[in-house]
């Protein structure tokens, strides 16, 4: 039986911010979070995102109040 010579080994994958998927270079600033590495511009922009969802979400729940409130408001006032 012929015996099979092995591969040589491969180069390590170069690191890839987990949001744009770009190459992380060596002088890059980076953010480990969880496992992955980010950019940090990439990182900051994921932080971003969810401080505006979070802001929406806010919102909407002060709006959705504000109704309950007004409609409370006018069930209870006396009527003329």
């Amino acid at each position: 039986m012929a015996r099979r010579e092995a591969a040589p080994p491969r180069p390590p994958d170069p690191a890839k911010c987990a949001r744009c998927t770009r190459t992380i270079a060596e002088n890059d600033a980076v953010i480990f979070q969880h496992g992955d590495l980010f950019h940090r511009v990439c990182w900051m922009v994921l932080i971003a995102d969810a401080c505006i969802a979070n802001a929406r979400q806010v919102a909407s729940l002060a709006v959705e109040r504000l109704k309950h409130s007004q409609q409370r408001a006018s069930d209870t006032s006396p009527q003329p």
